[in-house]
């Protein structure tokens, strides 16, 4: 019997509306094989970590737009842009998940994804900023960082 889990996602929000998005996901059981953060904080992909980078940059289209986005060894955090999209925040994160985590599971035997993700709809420039800020200083941060 499963239990019934509660959505984080906003109720009666339109994830399909033109916006900039916020979104963190995180490796099942926070493993950390993505990257690493070297001694001078610089982040170094791993080859789970090369081929989760050309899935993020394959995103990009007409309609979706992946502004910036960093790959920690154990979680990724994109600022997605919508604009007239067909698809929703919902299913592009859903289509990612499953494309990535059917190809590591066939080429490394490793479950890649903890269920659902987290997302903020960014609803200010000085909170698109902020967010800017985080995601590059990110791996200075990476010992204190929740996911660690």
């Amino acid at each position: 019997m499963y239990k019934n889990r509660k959505s984080i996602r906003l109720k009666d929000y339109d994830y399909s509306k033109n916006g900039y998005y916020f979104i963190t996901i995180v490796t099942e059981n926070r493993e950390k094989y993505l990257s690493e953060i070297n001694c001078k904080n610089e982040v170094i992909l791993s080859e789970i970590g090369k081929e989760i980078e050309n899935s993020i940059l394959f995103i990009n289209s007409n309609q979706i737009n992946v502004d910036k986005y960093i790959i920690m060894p154990n979680h990724i955090h994109i600022i997605l842009i919508l604009e007239n999209s067909e698809k929703s925040i919902i299913e592009i994160i859903k289509n990612f998940k499953k494309f990535t985590s059917n190809n590591i599971k066939q080429n490394y035997n490793k479950k890649l994804w903890q269920k659902s993700y987290f997302d903020k709809i960014i609803r200010s420039e000085k909170q698109y900023l902020a967010l800017c800020e985080y995601i590059e200083s990110n791996p200075l941060k990476w010992n204190l960082d929740k996911y660690y």
